[in-house]
């Protein structure tokens, strides 16, 4: 990497915390104004599930894949955390 590349990823790292912070509140006020209730519920760090991580899995499943067994994996887990 260039000093500059290394001087942008520093930057972004410092303010992933500062910005991670204002995202909780941010999809807060995104799942009510969607009409979910309790939009609150999202805080429970315990049920948040990556949906970039979701993805990587499907498209690094061999052909043929099915995406609905891999949809059905994901209610599992998070029933399961909200469940606990």
């Amino acid at each position: 990497m260039s000093s500059e590349e290394v001087g942008i990823v520093a930057q972004r790292k410092a303010g992933l915390e500062e910005w991670y912070k204002a995202l909780i509140p941010a999809l807060v006020e995104f799942v009510g104004n969607l009409g979910i209730s309790p939009a609150h519920g999202v805080q429970n760090a315990r049920t948040m599930l990556d949906p970039f991580e979701v993805a990587k899995t499907y498209v690094d499943t061999p052909v043929p894949r099915r995406l609905q067994l891999l949809l059905d994996d994901v209610d599992v887990e998070l029933l399961a955390t909200r469940n606990d």
